[in-house]
């Protein structure tokens, strides 16, 4: 998600980042470097104490590395936007392979905005970096070809303790499977999640995902008088793009890789637990946890669903669930709905194949799959006229899901078609992709599927769903997308009820060119992951919106017109179908908060932001509309006109949840504060969980 950098932004944050955020597939071995000897040497693959580069050589990597890689990969090579590259990462991604696959991927994709500008010495000084930073010793000659870029890399740095690698070169074992030390939160209580005024049990509050909350005790009258009475920091700079869920008083949040339990009063930490991955990780973020059945569920980096014990924060169990070294990873928000857990495959950009699937809540194993591309006999392989292209994925599913506990029925937004920009190769409406797909939560099977924006070109994933009642009853949902529209359907067969414009629309439905195209909402604007919410006093929707536009320039990419299933359209800037997208300078980009009545699909009213709005929005019985912007301003704003009653600076970019909850008999407003993304939105922070309270 992926969690896109700069340019390449959000959605593709499941772009697999070698160096400076390439798009490079982790699983393929670059070609050697044309100054590779193609014979086999008897010292490629030594580990000997010669040295692997020179230290001066590595002190210019290392200037370069700040110039143009750090931004994606952190100052330090932990990784941010795109993947670490130091410790057990870089050897699970590089141990057997010739330093080629690594100067290869350097020298002719970098950086990820102007690709194969480095000279040779530069892309072999940021390999010497790399492996300096990894252990490598140095000596007294540079990396200069030949035999050195053949060298093949080795499962730990030389003279390194091997138990360092324990966990990466372990052989498979059984699963433990313990179970949990309670059972709370109950079915019981998550059917009624969404009526529920003192808990927050769902990405979106309960199975609906309306994210209305009937605590009132903050209000018009008295929100100005709120105040943080705490806040905590989960980790350093990197992603945080969760909604927290919040039970009995304690909250359950997420980072990329860590889980954590906070006493939703004082802040304290309950517990924690740091996911250390074993496998390539893929996706740099993680949308959040499902909570249910003494369980705390969520998916990681890796490819794997783990289980933890929601009272103490022990591990009950580790599936892996997909193959992270194809780009999949698991970052969207689970979904607990009796004995089963939902989980999406993220990482359609780079030529997954997206799917819905459903896991036993006691021990992971699968029950039923839904694949994005069906392909051969499965419903929908008609839309695609070229069966190959197919072939090539797409369909992320990446954000979040919602029920309708009434039916039975799971909802799931799903992300564009592959190639990206390209849709010339791909003719027809590419179902599922850009949409939301309604299936049977029992069995996977398909009830009804709406597409956003059938065979997309723009990179318009559908982000999210909300779901809720009309008067007189009649079921809808609100499907958010990144193309700039709320789309309301019928809930029970999604046709199409209304459209309404949140951003600036322009060039929505012109063609890619080799020329370039200019068009909005970019491939980071319209409504991104946190989706839209439902407030019944007022009978209004509200969402949160991005107004920033792009180029796009095909590139000879363009000209495919028959793909095979051998074509490799999926790595690197193929991946977007022979473009890179540009946007606008940041000086050009801002966001709404708009208020629609969804029953005429008329705007409310429309609030001109300061930023780009990708926070989540919470309206409460208090009257009051709570979200943030990306300038790290907590905003409570008046529900029926807009009117911005409040704001607090937490000095943190607010990219995640902001919920509302009940905690020592008082209303307690969570923020999920603190994103970093280095490239797509240009903002800094510390994972932090703000708390507020009169």
């Amino acid at each position: 998600m992926r969690p896109r950098p700069a340019i390449v932004i959000l959605a593709l944050s499941a772009l697999l980042v070698v160096v400076a955020c390439s798009g490079k597939s982790q699983s393929e071995t670059a070609t050697a470097s044309p100054q590779a000897s193609t014979a086999k040497s008897s010292i490629a693959g030594s580990t000997g104490s010669q040295g692997w580069y020179s230290s001066e050589q590595a002190a210019q990597g290392a200037a370069l590395f700040k110039q143009k890689c750090a931004v994606c990969h952190g100052a330090k090579l932990q990784g941010g936007a795109g993947p670490s590259l130091v410790g057990n990462q870089f050897f699970l991604r590089y141990r057997g392979k010739p330093l080629s696959a690594l100067w290869s991927t350097i020298h002719t994709e970098m950086p990820l905005t102007a690709p194969s500008t480095l000279s040779s010495a530069q892309s072999l000084a940021l390999v010497a970096f790399i492996l300096q930073q990894n252990g490598f010793p140095a000596g007294p000659s540079p990396i200069i070809g030949h035999y050195d870029i053949t060298r093949i890399v080795p499962a730990s740095a030389p003279g390194a303790p091997t138990s360092a690698n324990a966990a990466a070169n372990a052989k498979a074992v059984p699963m433990v499977v313990k179970q949990p030390s309670t059972s709370v939160p109950s079915q019981q209580e998550l059917d009624s999640a969404d009526s529920d005024a003192n808990n927050w049990l769902a990405y979106g509050k309960g199975y609906r995902g309306a994210r209305y909350s009937a605590l009132s005790d903050i209000t018009v009258a008295n929100v100005s008088h709120i105040k943080p009475i705490c806040s905590v920091e989960l980790s350093p700079e990197g992603s945080f793009e969760a909604g927290p869920v919040a039970y009995n008083g304690a909250l359950y949040v997420t980072t990329t890789n860590g889980t954590f339990a906070i006493d939703g009063r004082t802040c304290a930490k309950i517990w924690s637990y740091q996911y250390d991955a074993t496998d390539i990780a893929a996706g740099a973020n993680n949308k959040g946890v499902a909570i249910g059945g003494g369980r705390v569920i969520r998916g990681t980096t890796d490819g794997h669903l783990i289980a933890l014990d929601i009272k103490t924060g022990d591990l009950l169990w580790d599936r892996k669930i997909m193959d992270s070294s194809t780009g999949a990873s698991a970052m969207s928000a689970p979904l607990i709905w009796h004995d089963l857990v939902f989980m999406g495959v993220a990482g359609g950009d780079v030529g997954v194949r997206g799917e819905v699937a459903a896991y036993r809540v006691t021990d992971g194993t699968k029950v039923w799959s839904f694949s994005t591309i069906p392909m051969e006999s499965e419903t929908g392989a008609k839309t695609w006229k070229s069966s190959a292209a197919a072939s090539h994925g797409g369909g992320g599913v990446w954000t979040y899901f919602t029920l309708d506990p009434k039916t039975g029925t799971i909802f799931a937004p799903v992300g564009n078609p592959g190639p990206d920009f390209n849709n010339t190769v791909r003719p027809g409406a590419n179902l599922f992709t850009t949409g939301i797909v309604a299936l049977d939560a029992s069995s996977g099977k398909l009830r009804w599927s709406y597409q956003t924006e059938p065979n997309d070109d723009h990179d318009w994933d559908a982000t999210g769903s909300a779901e809720f009642d009309l008067a007189g009853g009649k079921g809808i949902l609100a499907a958010t997308s990144k193309d700039g529209l709320v789309h309301l359907v019928d809930l029970t067969n999604g046709k199409l009820l209304t459209k309404t414009a949140t951003t600036t629309i322009a060039n929505a439905d012109a063609p890619m060119t080799t020329a370039g195209t200019h068009y909005c909402p970019g491939v980071t604007g319209g409504s991104e992951w946190n989706g839209a919410a439902w407030y019944p006093v007022a009978h209004l929707v509200y969402v949160n919106s991005v107004d920033w536009c792009v180029t796009v320039k095909l590139t000879a990419l363009a000209n495919i017109t028959n793909i095979t299933a051998t074509t490799k359209v999926e790595t690197g800037s193929a991946a977007f179908g022979g473009g890179i997208p540009i946007p606008d300078p940041m000086t050009k980009a801002y966001g709404w908060t708009t208020a629609i009545d969804p029953a005429t699909g008329d705007t409310r009213w429309h609030i001109r932001m300061a930023t780009p709005m990708v926070a989540a929005v919470t309206p409460t019985a208090g009257g009051l509309v709570f979200t943030g912007d990306l300038n790290g301003n907590l905003f409570a704003l008046d529900a029926t006109s807009g009117k911005i009653l409040y704001r607090y600076d937490t000095k943190n970019a607010i990219a995640g949840g902001v919920i509302t909850y009940r905690a020592g008999g008082a209303q307690r407003v969570a923020v999920a504060a603190g994103n970093t993304s280095f490239v797509a939105w240009k903002v800094t922070g510390k994972p932090t969980i703000f708390i507020f309270s009169l």
